[in-house]
């Protein structure tokens, strides 16, 4: 996942030349339990740490995915891809049985 955040980030400055930030920290409530040994400890900060990548990745790819479909117009090149790769609703099929005749 870390690798994909910044893909993303590179793809957005790179590409897409947005420069704003694409993700925020969210921080981690600390809770004030009792003392803890090293292994809850770790297992608390493993946790910790795992939320924060999470939480970057879904910020990171919601907010390239928006800016994918609003500035670019994602979906409508999808559908004109989707259209001239079918040649127009199904002449693609009619093109490929004459060719079989």
């Amino acid at each position: 996942k870390v690798l994909l955040i910044g893909k993303s980030i590179n793809f957005l400055h790179q590409v897409c030349h947005d420069q704003s930030p694409s993700s925020k920290m969210i921080a981690v409530p600390r809770s004030a339990e009792s003392p803890k040994d090293a292994a809850e400890m770790f297992t608390d900060l493993e946790n910790a740490f795992q939320g924060k990548i999470d939480a970057a990745y879904f910020e990171t790819s919601k907010y390239l995915l928006d800016v994918l479909n609003k500035k670019y117009n994602l979906l409508e090149h999808m559908q004109a891809m989707r259209r001239y790769l079918l040649l127009g609703q199904g002449d693609f099929i009619r093109h490929l049985m004459d060719l079989l005749k």
